[in-house]
């Protein structure tokens, strides 16, 4: 059975997506924001070293030139870029946690592949204690998986492809 690690536990037990709702729908087309489902800001010792966008791989993929089309993902990038750290976006698959990781930085490209790199969850949390500059031990390797996504990833919606603009939202 692998070795759980203690974290802090979830403070909240809740996600309040009122204020979310209220910001896309009142606040005026103007007030742009974007809601962070699941961004970590990955640190060693509160030295921030990178920004990652995690999700479940059956989410949709971002189009071939997200980075230039999503103002989402320029967003992310240009505040890691702030923070001379890379931005990326991680689809994971459970349950080995298997990843595809779409560099969403030019630092980030220094580290992964365009338009994106397969890599298993050993391989890859590797890479994040590299990105601190620390080892990863044997002991924590031996909990992680060495499968890496499967080959036969279903197609899904791409984001950031380009819409019509709504009347609305044009200047």
């Amino acid at each position: 059975m692998p070795q759980m690690f203690r974290s802090m536990p979830e403070r909240t037990g809740w996600r309040d997506e009122e204020i979310s709702k209220r910001h896309r729908n009142f606040w005026g087309p103007g007030c742009h924001a974007i809601d962070l489902d699941f961004i970590m800001i990955e640190h060693h010792f509160g030295k921030v070293v990178a920004l990652i966008d995690y999700k479940h791989h059956h989410a949709a993929r971002p189009c071939e030139n997200f980075r230039e089309e999503n103002k989402n993902f320029k967003a992310c990038a240009s505040m890691a870029d702030k923070s001379e750290v890379p931005f990326m976006i991680v689809y994971y698959w459970p349950p080995t946690y298997a990843v595809r990781v779409y560099p969403g930085n030019t630092i980030a490209d220094s580290y992964f592949r365009a338009p994106y790199q397969d890599l298993c969850e050993r391989d890859f949390v590797s890479g994040l204690h590299q990105l601190r500059e620390i080892v990863l031990t044997e002991r924590i390797a031996a909990n992680l998986h060495t499968e890496l996504p499967p080959s036969d990833v279903v197609k899904v919606p791409r984001i950031g492809t380009a819409r019509p603009v709504p009347e609305w939202r044009q200047p």
